[in-house]
């Protein structure tokens, strides 16, 4: 059970190992001990024979042979000189590296002890520089090759939805989401699509497989310029003993030590034309040219985006290029958030309101209740003034008003109310009706 289980372990962790390249593999296990004079003057002799402090890190044993206590420090210079022809020209570029590559001692302890057959032990510490990455160079010429054919062949029968932005994703993001899914080529296939330089047979399929470039053939202007820094360097820890004489032992700890770091540029320029009779400037083809270069198309990535194309709102994106609020569809000032009705600009919490027309204009939620007193226009005397209204003080009843029309006050009609205290009833009246009754 736990070989099947060790076994299943292994196939998933193999499944997510990442691989250095071959040039990375050839560069990092690459390097020589650089060795004091005597030790590189000999051929690297002194690995086999010992008694050199270069020698250690190649022969433990040869720790051994040293008879007293050993220190040695070892410096370099080197002048290189590069010259890097292409495309008709020649660039010559001069370099003078100054290292110290090794430093080292060896702490040699006698054994007094005459009848004992171990004669000594040797106790070392050593650091060497096996590879120096510090080089840069420079080219430049003219040729009839764009930078555009390397993203073309990278892009070459991969799905264009591999290789786009998704929605609220970021350059950043989206390049290590499909270097992490997909590999190296699909992000340089995205670089070439998102920089413009791809231009999809269908951009609105994500299937497509099919893409030409957006760069004109003729001649290019190139510059390139590539530097690298890093070392690669080891440190040993070495204990060597000799026994009788004629027999030497040794033993390493070896800790490596590698930094590297390649920065490149390329700068390509061209004056080309594709002889299409469009602007050099419209990169999508709309008509418009790209606001960066003196147009008015704010997005000359995207064909859909202009001045005067259509917009649909509150989708984060300014189809029309007016730098209006994407919430604000009507254009009154007012937001989606605020704004009872965002497809009438004359609905607003601003707008004036016109009563008792069935549209709340200035979106408070009232349309017929114009006085405020808490009392609808069919249940109001007088709608127009906030002290009269049905069971008011000072009122002897209230009629609400007709429903059906505006009179010329703009009060709704045929409504009323009583004003003033109630009229007691005469006491003579009362008699009468008591005499009145009686004689029946």
């Amino acid at each position: 059970m736990k070989r099947i289980f060790v076994t299943i372990f292994c196939f998933i962790a193999f499944q997510t190992i990442n691989a250095q390249y071959v040039s990375d593999g050839l560069r990092y296990s690459s390097g020589e001990t650089q060795g004091t004079a005597r030790f590189k003057a000999m051929g690297g002799a002194f690995g086999a024979l010992g008694g050199d402090i270069s020698a250690i890190s190649i022969n433990p044993a040869g720790a051994a042979i040293f008879n007293r206590s050993h220190g040695a420090l070892s410096a370099s210079n080197n002048n290189i000189s590069k010259d890097a022809a292409y495309g008709g020209g020649t660039a010559n570029r001069t370099e003078n590296n100054f290292d110290l590559h090794q430093i080292g001692a060896a702490f040699v302890f006698q054994n007094n002890n005459t009848k004992s057959l171990w004669n000594k032990f040797v106790v070392s510490l050593f650091y060497e520089q096996l590879q120096d990455y510090n080089t840069r160079f420079f080219a430049a010429g003219t040729t009839n090759n764009s930078i555009s054919s390397y993203f073309l062949q990278n892009a070459d029968g991969l799905k264009l939805g591999d290789i786009r932005l998704l929605s609220g994703e970021t350059v950043t993001q989206a390049y290590a989401d499909i270097g992490a899914s997909y590999g190296y080529q699909h992000q340089q296939a995205f670089l070439g699509y998102e920089g413009g330089i791809l231009e999809p047979g269908d951009d609105n399929d994500d299937n497509n497989t099919a893409y030409t470039s957006n760069i004109a053939a003729g001649n290019f202007n190139q510059e390139f310029d590539y530097e690298s820094t890093g070392h690669n360097g080891k440190f040993s820890a070495n204990i060597a003993f000799q026994y009788n004489e004629s027999i030497s032992l040794g033993l390493n700890l070896n800790s490596h030590f590698l930094e590297f770091s390649k920065k490149t540029f390329l700068i390509e320029e061209n004056d080309n034309v594709d002889c299409d009779g469009g602007s050099d400037y419209d990169a999508d083809g709309d008509g418009f040219d790209s606001a960066s270069y003196g147009g008015e198309d704010c997005d000359d990535a995207n064909p859909d985006t202009y001045p005067g194309a259509d917009d649909d709102p509150y989708d984060g994106v300014v189809n029309d290029c007016d730098d209006t609020d994407e919430f604000d569809a009507d254009g009154d000032g007012y937001d989606l958030e605020d704004d009872c009705d965002d497809n009438n600009s004359a609905v607003n919490p601003g707008a004036d309101e016109t009563w008792y027309d069935g549209i709340d204009q200035d979106c408070d939620g009232n349309d017929d209740d114009q006085d405020g007193d808490g009392f609808t226009v069919d249940e109001d005397c007088d709608d127009t003034d906030g002290g009269v209204y049905p069971d008011a003080p000072g009122l002897d009843g209230c009629t609400p008003m007709d429903s059906g029309g505006l009179d010329t006050g703009g009060v709704k009609g045929g409504g009323g109310c009583g004003c003033g205290s109630p009229i007691a009833p005469a006491p003579w009246l009362l008699g009468l009706l008591v005499l009145v009754w009686r004689r029946r």
